[in-house]
């Protein structure tokens, strides 16, 4: 559901004129475990210590009238640490959601008492929950359910949950 969610939304903007970069900025490194998986889809330069590295992968490609659909992955980066990089802030699309603030737009439902928590356990768990397609959707007239995928349920990312006494429904 997230890769499925994430290349959507990447491809539509691809489809825009102009639209050859998107700069992705993660402060919080949350999204690691799912940029290896795109990279099929997109040509994914990820930071690696230097933004000097990065704008040179890009403007070599550019130089030699390539146009591959550049995702910039820049792991504990935000907007404010951005120096070499700054213009492409300007030329590109900028995502810089946290995985609970995606899944939120996406209308996955999880009990908001339980966002400290989530912050924590999502980066670790997004390399399972990548490919799952089974979330549970906010329903218009329901307020709380769960984040976790049904096939999940018990496991949580291989580690076996002790019993709560709460059903399924009831969030996590």
């Amino acid at each position: 559901m997230l890769l499925q969610e994430l290349r959507a939304e990447f491809n539509e903007y691809f489809q825009l004129p102009g639209g050859q970069l998107i700069l992705w900025l993660d402060p919080g490194v949350q999204w690691r475990g799912v940029v290896p998986q795109l990279t099929g889809d997109f040509q994914v330069v990820t930071y690696q210590g230097s933004q000097l590295e990065v704008k040179a992968a890009v403007e070599l490609a550019w130089a030699r009238k390539e146009r591959p659909r550049f995702v910039l992955y820049l792991p504990g980066l935000s907007a404010v640490r951005l120096n070499v990089l700054k213009e492409y802030e300007f030329c590109g699309k900028v995502y810089e959601e946290s995985i609970l603030q995606a899944l939120r737009r996406w209308d996955v439902e999880f009990d908001r008492a339980h966002e400290p928590e989530l912050e924590k356990i999502l980066p670790i768990a997004v390399r399972h929950l990548a490919h799952c397609g089974n979330f549970r959707r906010r329903a218009p007239t329901r307020s709380s359910a769960t984040l976790w995928p049904r096939n999940l349920e018990g496991r949580h990312c291989g580690i076996q949950s002790r019993p709560s006494g709460r059903s399924s429904s009831q969030g996590i």
